[in-house]
């Protein structure tokens, strides 16, 4: 990846937080104390591979994360892991 940012260029992942965690009163989140963990694999450019996704997981999981959310959608058919 040749993005040295971690900001949403696409503002999907930052929507689906915001949906997740808000505390904004005037339109809260669905579990406004949650603690978010934020992992980016994707770049500005929507490129992303299998083993960023992985290197994502296993940190979440040493990280002892209770819930996972997965916003991705599209065709991955040329993905082959």
């Amino acid at each position: 990846m040749d993005e040295w940012t971690l900001d949403d260029g696409l503002g999907h992942g930052t929507a689906v937080a915001g949906v997740i965690a808000s505390a904004d009163q005037r339109c809260p989140g669905f579990a406004p104390d949650a603690e978010l963990f934020v992992y980016r694999v994707f770049t500005n450019a929507q490129i992303s591979y299998t083993s960023w996704f992985l290197d994502a997981f296993n940190h979440a999981i040493q990280t002892g994360v209770d819930v996972l959310n997965l916003s991705v959608g599209g065709p991955d058919f040329l993905d082959a892991p």
